[in-house]
């Protein structure tokens, strides 16, 4: 019997954890319901618990294109057949399966970092240590405090400000409603860790993290203003030493998706995902990287 439920945001955290605690930990960035309802449950995102017979699985619909993405798993023929008589979709492929399907070179693979946060904090890296110290010597006016609830109408009018600080093309997946959809999610949550940096009395970067499945940790916010020399190593630094001294030795950052993450790719641990389009329709386009993208 083939049976399908639309995660509602009041039991998202509750019916997430619940799932993917019931199959094998994968150490990605979307392997946490923090940041599955971040990214994957508004703007027209919904997701949804599937399940036929023995068989369970997470379905990401996007609305917009009428897109359904499998998380974490490659259905089977059957399970594939309910869900596109189910949705009728334009596309539909599998995201973030970590075994490679055997003699398909359709797969495509993606790596996501995770970093030791000793590493880090130690600064075992000539490169981030020097970047780290020179950020400290050009700018000694600036200051890092935790983030509080009431630091929250100062970090969106931050947010308002770095998203039109770049251009459009660097600026394109980066939308600022994941954060501000974060910020309202979790922003008073005891769990999340998160850190502000200012400049007097303005916030000039933050950086945030949330726990994960495994008791390590998910960067899931790492943005800084212009005009700041190293203002974005020097945050990072800064959030690794906050997760330390609550306990994590681990930080899951996500894709190595630019020149700023792969600066600690030394500092850390790379694990493949892949993912395989699976039909869409003769009049259905997209970009090159469409397949990657989830949100």
């Amino acid at each position: 019997m083939f049976i399908i439920h639309k995660i509602s945001e009041i039991d998202a955290g509750t019916t997430l954890t619940q799932f993917l605690i019931s199959r094998r930990f994968l150490p990605l960035f979307f392997y946490s319901p923090y940041t599955l309802t971040t990214w994957l449950m508004h703007q027209n995102k919904s997701l949804y618990l599937a399940q036929l017979y023995d068989e369970k699985a997470l379905i990401l619909h996007k609305e917009k294109n009428n897109d359904v993405r499998f998380l974490f798993t490659d259905p089977s023929e059957a399970l594939l057949k309910e869900v596109l008589n189910h949705f009728n979709p334009n596309y539909i492929a599998f995201n973030q399966v970590v075994t490679p399907q055997m003699h398909e070179s359709t797969d495509v693979e993606d790596c996501e970092l995770s970093t030791d946060l000793n590493l880090v904090v130690n600064q075992n890296n000539k490169e981030i240590w020097n970047a780290y110290n020179k950020c400290i010597k050009r700018h000694p006016e600036l200051t890092v405090c935790q983030y509080k609830e009431t630091d929250k109408d100062s970090v969106r009018i931050f947010l308002e400000e770095w998203s039109h600080s770049r251009s459009e093309e660097k600026n394109k997946y980066a939308k600022i409603e994941n954060d501000n959809h974060f910020l309202d999610t979790y922003g008073n949550n005891e769990e999340i860790m998160g850190i502000v940096v200012k400049d007097g009395q303005k916030i000039v970067a933050i950086s945030f993290a949330c726990p994960s499945l495994d008791q390590q940790a998910i960067g899931v916010i790492n943005k800084c203003l212009r005009g700041y020399v190293q203002l974005g190593i020097f945050t990072f630094v800064q959030r690794a030493k906050l997760m330390q001294s609550r306990g994590f030795t681990k930080c899951y950052i996500g894709s190595i998706n630019n020149d700023f993450k792969k600066k600690f790719i030394h500092l850390g641990n790379l694990q493949s995902s892949f993912s395989r389009k699976i039909f869409n329709e003769k009049d259905f386009t997209s970009h090159d990287f469409y397949l990657s993208r989830l949100f």
